[in-house]
């Protein structure tokens, strides 16, 4: 790198390579509560990120977007609390979560390596987050990992939040039984530049 002069070495981050987690950062009972509001909302077939166009080969669930009202600000300002946390380690420019969405994976469904970041609305989005919003034992399969995360650690309790760089590719292994429950938010802020 060359730098001009008089000006200070930007520094290292170490943190733009991996997750953080919170385990059990929302109650069983919030999750019900969130899997409960999102029952009353239109669902569709998940979407891919850049076109939010449906591929079954690389996505098989069902979605719903849930909006900030009345009954769901709570989750809006829950999850900010931990990206305010968590983003000291990434030190982001980041303005707020504009959108999340409630996945809901049955038997046979998954969705395949992606980044969360592409063009167009997905382009300012700089932390993915997600959280865990079933009980381990009521499914089997349906890990979530991350894509060359040496220390490999599925988030399967119930209320656990993963927080990472949007540009990180990671999948939702495919559900063998049952189902499994998540909440997907986006934080996003200006470009990365």
């Amino acid at each position: 790198m060359i730098e001009q002069p008089n000006r200070p070495s930007p520094g290292t981050n170490d943190f733009l390579d991996r997750p953080t987690f919170a385990v059990g950062y929302f109650s069983a009972d919030e999750c019900s509560r969130i899997r409960e509001l999102s029952t009353s909302l239109v669902t569709t077939e998940g979407g891919i990120t850049d076109k939010r166009a449906l591929d079954s080969h690389v996505r098989s669930s069902t979605i719903c977007w849930m909006t900030p009202s009345s009954d769901s600000q709570w989750i809006y300002e829950k999850l900010w609390m931990a990206v305010e946390e968590v983003n000291r380690h990434y030190q982001f420019e980041i303005l707020g979560i504009r959108e999340v969405q409630v996945a809901r994976y049955y038997a046979e469904d998954f969705y395949d390596w992606h980044l969360d970041i592409g063009k167009t609305d997905t382009s300012t989005r700089k932390l993915s987050l997600s959280v865990q919003l079933t009980d381990p034992n009521d499914y089997e399969g349906g890990e979530f990992v991350l894509r060359d995360y040496q220390n490999e650690r599925p988030v399967k309790e119930i209320g656990s939040v993963i927080v990472f760089p949007s540009y990180l590719s990671h999948r939702v292994n495919r559900v063998t039984t049952g189902e499994r429950w998540s909440l997907v938010a986006w934080v996003h802020g200006p470009p990365f530049r």
